[in-house]
């Protein structure tokens, strides 16, 4: 058992996959629905509190994303990964602007990752 935001931050911000913010958006709403009972609605708050948790997990798997996109192509010399490097970057980046909270580890990467800034 993990996170329920885990899988689908899995699928909507995945390394592979381009999604909109709106089409994002609109699957998040969708799964909160999904997870309401027959005629109930999520009210706002827990939405937000969601969508909330859906970023924090975001960011926690795309840096580890990068760490190994890092990993496999340094280490291994399997550059396959370097591809899907900037659309990671940018979900980091988005996500970490998101949130006041993450001004200082924006900060710390932009020092050694120029593209988060």
């Amino acid at each position: 058992m993990g996170p329920d935001t885990y899988d689908l931050v899995s699928l909507l911000r995945d390394s592979y996959v381009d999604l909109t913010e709106a089409e994002v958006d609109d699957l998040i709403a969708f799964f909160n629905a999904l997870r309401c009972g027959p005629g109930e609605q999520a009210r706002s708050e827990d939405n937000d509190e969601f969508r909330r948790r859906f970023d924090l997990m975001a960011i926690q798997r795309n840096l580890k994303a990068l760490g190994t996109f890092g990993f496999q192509t340094i280490s291994r010399g399997n550059p396959v990964y370097i591809q899907y490097i900037p659309r990671t970057l940018n979900y980091v980046r988005e996500n970490l602007r998101r949130y006041p909270r993450f001004d200082r580890l924006a900060e710390l990467l932009a020092a050694h990752i120029a593209e988060v800034r």
